[in-house]
């Protein structure tokens, strides 16, 4: 099946109604995989999406699978080979449908011809945030491009992974604030988060919903989202676009795709449950609790915000003369 015949056939069967299934043990074999570890709240999300999944449809009793590795390529080839029955779906993000294919030459996969969209779980976006060295004096981007000025030890930005979108971030700033960053490449958020509170590392750019607790308790503090306009989890933070640097708009979001041969009858039975699973109230407050947008998009709009994304990316890399990686 192909994108083109899902989203020509999929209004019309989504009117149709739901057969009841009576196999029993239906649920067994059936696995959402992701390819980052357990200390990103992708994980727990995922996890928690995956157990209101259940509660709203029991017959798709899928086990979340962490398999990370190879910059979570590995996961994703897996589920691109998957067998076409429903039973096996990967949880992406942004980067993997979209930043991955400008980053890689070689990517073994193509988001828009080997996955087709699910459903969304949550838009995010990223926050530059600042940690003990930085004086307290600093409220504002400003102040901190001023510090750095007088502290240029202290000019390394944290990004979670080479050529990322927060590392695209710390670059736009220092672009359009003309000062000279210098970018500090993480495994994970969780390792630029330790240096952060250890004072390592003076500032870094992590995705909302993360280092909560640091946040709430002042040793991380918050200067700025990176979104175009203000992020609604969080309204009381400016957005870049407010605070003199133009042109700043990275928006990450979280959703699950499918096998893009996948059975046309399996692909509509899960749509039909993700989009319950969308409306419950418990779904609804595990977004508020991860600090996602609470947004809705079909298929074809997350297929149109992967095109849009990606084409954003390759303008970005072209701009910054980002080199691109060989997968081996």
């Amino acid at each position: 099946m192909n994108r083109r015949s899902f989203l020509q056939m999929s209004t019309a069967l989504m009117a149709q109604p739901i057969l009841p299934s009576f196999a029993e043990g239906q649920g067994a074999g059936k696995k959402i995989y992701y390819g980052y570890g357990a200390t990103g709240i992708g994980s727990s999300l995922g996890y928690e999406a995956m157990q209101v999944l259940r509660e709203v449809a029991p017959e798709l009793d899928y086990e979340f699978v962490l398999e990370p590795g190879d910059n979570t390529i590995r996961a994703s080839q897996i589920v691109k080979y998957a067998p076409a029955n429903g039973d096996t779906l990967l949880q992406v993000n942004g980067t993997i449908m979209s930043l991955l294919s400008c980053l890689y030459r070689n990517l073994p996969y193509q988001p828009l011809q080997d996955f087709i969209p699910v459903a969304f779980l949550g838009e995010y976006t990223y926050m530059f945030v600042v940690g003990q060295q930085v004086s307290k004096k600093v409220k504002t981007i400003d102040d901190y491009i001023d510090w750095v000025y007088e502290n240029p030890q202290y000019r390394d930005f944290g990004t979670v992974l080479y050529g990322s979108e927060s590392h695209l971030a710390g670059l736009t700033l220092a672009y359009e604030k003309k000062i000279a960053l210098r970018a500090q490449a993480y495994g994970g958020t969780s390792l630029m988060v330790e240096d952060l509170l250890d004072g390592v590392l003076a500032a870094g750019f992590i995705a909302t919903g993360n280092a909560a607790g640091a946040i709430l308790s002042g040793r991380l503090r918050v200067l700025g989202v990176c979104s175009s306009e203000r992020h609604k989890p969080m309204p009381d933070i400016p957005c870049f676009n407010e605070l003199g640097v133009n042109n700043m708009n990275f928006r990450g979001w979280y959703g699950w795709v499918a096998p893009s041969d996948i059975d046309l009858n399996e692909l509509l039975k899960i749509h039909r449950a993700t989009n319950k699973m969308q409306e419950s109230k418990k779904f609804k407050a595990m977004q508020k609790s991860f600090s996602l947008n609470q947004i809705q998009l079909s298929p074809n709009e997350i297929l149109q915000r992967v095109i849009a994304d990606t084409e954003r990316c390759e303008q970005l890399y072209q701009q910054f003369q980002l080199s691109r990686i060989d997968y081996v």
